[in-house]
């Protein structure tokens, strides 16, 4: 009897293994599954021994009762089958994914043997899964770098790939079209790939060496595994090996992400339109306060007529913002501040930093070590990385500590071209000459539903100032040509890369000379005891003034045709007397020759002024320790200012009662003691009433659209717009600008009553659940835009977490102003450094290091970053040792 049953399992296994088209494994535990459930349908009498079938039945049951029981179970098991063959041939094969990421798993003890490296190589992980390689010689200390990164984030940094280059809808599908077409059509890839060939193994070994230890990674791992990585199951999805223009690729998708937003340009435009230029003053990126706000923008008892262009309101737009959540490297606010040796208790300069970051698992950032000890390029260097990019944009070596901040400068252009038709050509005016414009054609590979993958075209046509980008903008413009910093302007790479080698704070500055992208805040310090910052990057010297706005294509004085000498850039390179620490965040830099002629990108100084009042209090104190720096960075709460609960008290004394609701939310508000913890119920009604006032004003002069596309872009602030409106009405009562009082004082009372209204409906009527922490949520989505294992990184602590503050203080977390409230950043990384010596270093990096979901290091960042308490992130060979949790070595070979 066990051969033909033998035979019966044989035969499902194959069954299943040809309908399913999945391996063999995945046939086994499908036959093995239908092949029980048969068996218990089958079961309609008492089983052996004397238990009770799970179709018996009282005898009081009919027997036609028993065949439909039969039957429905029967059925059910049909449907799962059906389903699961589907499924299955629909490319999400659930069980072959799991296995595949299971051999994904990285090998992080034992010796292997691999290709790239003179000598023995030594990869050492600590208790947070953090890699400390040791190497003879720079470049094997490099190439574990690689290694490493490909070890515990491949599947993130082939995504990071797919952004730069335009190939993710190859494995999302259409969803990723919108993100694809921006990136072919600024060109991403193709600049990496050009700037490439200047790169070679002789002028550039650290870099090949790392992309050498990388494709160490990518040999041990068949196409199926990298594959599930990326949560793709199309066997036609092919993956090569990465490059050196990747990593320049990566960094140039970096540089974008850290500037304006493709269609800042033309939403100013429009504001202007809309508003005329002293109007639109206040909501302009210029970084010089609120200057204007109180200005009459409108003749008085004229209603203005806004001149927008027809044709403005398109789907574009909403493409645009899905785009945007795609980009998940989007870094939005960094901030970094040093302490002076004399306000130190080491005696030696104390240095921090913060990355808000969107939430998403695998974070952007990874931290490691990297030593050699022979040879001229001998290095020592500790921080945090982005895998791919081998930069370290916060660390230390011996004697210099740093930390690279976004320098928040305009490095985007828009033309407004002039074009003709001349036969079948279409040509440009430059000057008093036409030309034909560029045209290139990209492939865009669109993975469809069933799994196979479609093609589709995209003509790129360009001007002398770069591609034409009206159909990614939308609306009826004049031809419109994009030209931005990573077009041909030299590599960042090299000079970032040569940082680890720095002796002192001159030096670092020398290296920063020859640095073009992106343009970079950085922040350094020296055992030495000298503090400062420098801008760096290339930074456009303008003819002609564009106020971030569209430029007249064929007049020659709006080129960019060279940069700003990198002397006369803004600088902080001493402190002055009496001075103790140095800011880098969303402060003013005018400070240089050049500093006023720069176009700045919301350099307001409110963030960089409460981090000022914050550590000024603190080292008010006496000199104060590592420690206490970095527990200020989660313990430093945001508040109210008071001048802005007097402008509203003043102000709603002004207008007509209130209603019962909004008298309770004007109460509440009185109570509430400006701080903005999860626990306060002022903070909630603050926020909804602030969100509710700012479309009211902003709807008042502009169209909901063009208000949809102005809030919905990189930086923007429209809190302190409306703070400021409200203290200058308050204080001076000018008419006709945006603090009138005749245009706020009607608002208040309606905006306070929608609170109410919100609260009730989002939260219920028990007012004990009106927190801020019931709407400020903090979630992480996968980084890939999709989740490619099914997992919540937040699943072991409840689901979604309340979080604090908003995106002015130190430690909090923004939301965005078009999608409220939950958290949009957060300060995922902190890092506090001490330069007197080697192992003061305390970091709080989340979710983890790894984007492995099913290993420890994928979500054990959470519970100290939650908690506030850094961890040491040890440099010296003697507590790395002992804190060793694995060793692999590697061996040249293989």
């Amino acid at each position: 009897m066990r051969a033909p049953r033998t035979c019966q399992v044989t035969a499902l296994i194959s069954l299943f293994t040809r309908l399913c088209g999945a391996d063999v494994a995945t046939g086994v535990i499908l036959a093995l599954a239908v092949g029980t459930t048969l068996g218990r349908a089958a079961k309609m009498r008492r089983m052996p021994g004397g238990g009770v079938g799970p179709l018996e039945v009282e005898s009081s049951r009919t027997s036609s009762t028993l065949r439909r029981d039969v039957w429905r179970r029967v059925g059910m098991l049909v449907a799962g089958i059906v389903i699961l063959i589907v499924l299955l041939r629909q490319g999400v094969a659930p069980l072959a994914s799991l296995d595949a990421v299971t051999r994904a798993h990285p090998t992080v003890e034992g010796t292997i043997k691999v290709k790239g490296i003179s000598a023995a190589t030594t990869v050492r992980r600590d208790a947070r899964g953090a890699p400390h390689i040791t190497a003879g010689k720079a470049s094997d200390a490099w190439f574990g770098l690689g290694l490493a990164h490909a070890q515990d984030r491949l599947g993130q940094m082939l995504w990071l790939r797919r952004l730069a280059r335009g190939t993710s809808a190859e494995v999302t599908g259409r969803d990723a079209l919108p993100i694809d077409r921006i990136m072919r059509t600024i060109g991403i890839g193709h600049h990496a790939d050009a700037e490439a060939k200047n790169f070679t193994a002789e002028n550039s070994k650290a870099l090949f060496a790392y992309v050498a230890g990388i494709n160490a990674r990518f040999a041990r791992l068949d196409a199926s595994t990298i594959r599930a990585l990326q949560g793709a199951s199309s066997s036609a999805l092919e993956e090569p090996p990465w490059s050196p223009a990747d990593s320049i690729a990566v960094l140039k998708l970096l540089s974008w992400s850290m500037g304006p937003s493709l269609e800042a340009g033309v939403v100013f435009q429009d504001l202007v339109e809309a508003l005329g230029s002293v109007g639109a003053r206040p909501l302009m990126p210029t970084g010089l306060g609120m200057k204007g706000i109180g200005l009459a923008f409108e003749l008085p008892g004229k209603k203005p007529q806004p001149k927008l262009r027809k044709g403005v309101t398109n789907p574009v737009a909403s493409d645009m913002s899905r785009a945007r959540a795609q980009l998940a490297a989007t870094v939005l606010r960094v901030g970094a501040w040093v302490i002076a040796a004399d306000a130190s208790q080491s005696g030696a300069p104390l240095l921090a930093a913060e990355f808000h970051l969107s939430p998403t698992a695998p974070g952007l950032l990874y931290e490691a070590q990297i030593s050699a000890s022979k040879g001229e390029g001998s290095l020592d260097v500790i921080g945090v990385t982005v895998p791919g990019v081998p930069v370290f944009w916060t660390g230390r070596n011996a004697d210099v500590a740093w930390a690279l901040t976004p320098g928040r400068v305009n490095t985007t252009q828009l033309y407004e071209e002039t074009l003709r038709e001349n036969g079948d050509v279409r040509e440009f005016q430059s000057g008093s000459r036409w030309a034909p414009l560029n045209l290139r054609t990209e492939v865009i590979r669109v993975r469809r539903l069933g799994g196979e993958v479609a093609k589709e075209e995209l003509v790129v046509e360009s001007t002398g100032h770069g591609p034409l980008i009206n159909d990614l903008v939308g609306g009826e413009r004049l031809p419109i040509a994009l030209d931005w910093l990573g077009a041909g302007r030299g590599d960042g790479m090299r000079s970032l890369m040569r940082l680890v080698h720095a002796s002192d704070a001159s030096q670092l500055v020398e290296i920063l000379a020859d640095h073009r992208e992106p343009v970079l805040a950085v922040t350094y310090a020296d055992r030495a005891g000298a503090v400062g910052w420098q801008l760096a990057g290339w930074i456009p010297r303008r003819l002609l003034g564009a106020a971030n706005l569209p430029t007249p294509g064929r007049q020659k004085g709006f080129n960019w045709e060279d940069r700003l000498r990198y002397t006369s850039l803004p600088s902080r390179p001493t402190l002055e007397e009496g001075d103790r620490f140095v800011i880098a965040a969303d402060n003013p830099l005018i400070e240089g020759r050049s500093g006023r002629l720069i176009e700045w990108n919301w350099r307001t100084g409110s963030r960089s002024k409460r981090i000022e009042r914050a550590l000024s209090h603190l080292t008010s104190q006496g000199p104060i320790s590592l420690r206490e720096l970095a527990e200020a960075q989660t313990r430093l709460t945001l508040q109210l200012s008071p001048r802005v609960t007097q402008a509203l008290e003043s102000l709603i004394a002004q207008g007509t009662p209130l209603s019962p609701e909004a008298s309770e939310v004007w109460e509440s508000l009185l109570k509430w003691d400006g701080r903005f913890a999860p626990d306060r119920r002022g903070a909630a009604l603050y926020h909804v009433f602030i969100q509710d006032l700012t479309r009211k004003l902003l709807e008042s002069k502009i169209p909901r659209d063009l208000v949809n596309r102005y809030l919905d872009l990189a930086w923007v602030e429209p809190r302190m717009l409306i703070e400021g409106a409200l203290v200058e009405a308050a204080t001076k009562g000018r008419a006709g600008g945006w603090s009138d009082p005749a245009l706020l004082v009607p608002l208040l009372g309606a905006s306070l009553h929608q609170a109410w209204v919100t609260l009730s409906y989002q939260r219920g009527p028990n007012r004990a659940l009106w927190s801020w922490g019931g709407l400020h949520r903090l979630s992480f989505r996968s980084f890939v835009g999709f989740d490619a294992h099914g997992d919540d990184v937040l699943w072991r602590f409840g689901g979604e977490r309340p979080y604090p503050g908003q995106g002015g203080g130190v430690g909090m977390a923004d939301y965005d102003p078009a999608r409220p409230f939950d958290v949009r950043s957060a300060s995922l990384y902190r890092v506090a450094m001490d330069l007197a010596k080697e192992d003061r270093m305390l970091t709080s990096l989340a979710p983890g290091q790894s984007e492995h979901s099913n290993l420890p290091h994928y979500r054990d960042g959470l519970r100290p970053w939650f908690s506030g308490d850094p961890r040491l992130f040890p440099r010296s060979a003697f507590l790395v040792e002992e804190g060793t949790t694995f060793i692999l070595k590697l061996e040249p070979g293989g």
